[in-house]
């Protein structure tokens, strides 16, 4: 992930102003997802998964 600021644990509203977005809805909308982490710590669904 780039050092954007999300990246090194900011939060929305921390970078949101700095971007100039006037709503955290915007700055969500560019907020970029690293799968990669999310992978690292994502915990397994608890029970059973039924379909």
């Amino acid at each position: 992930m780039s050092d954007d600021g999300l990246g090194t644990g900011a939060t929305l509203e921390a970078v949101g102003p700095v971007l100039r977005h006037r709503s955290l809805d915007m700055t969500a909308h560019y907020a970029k997802v690293d799968v990669a982490m999310l992978e690292q710590i994502a915990q397994p669904w608890p029970g059973e998964l039924v379909c």
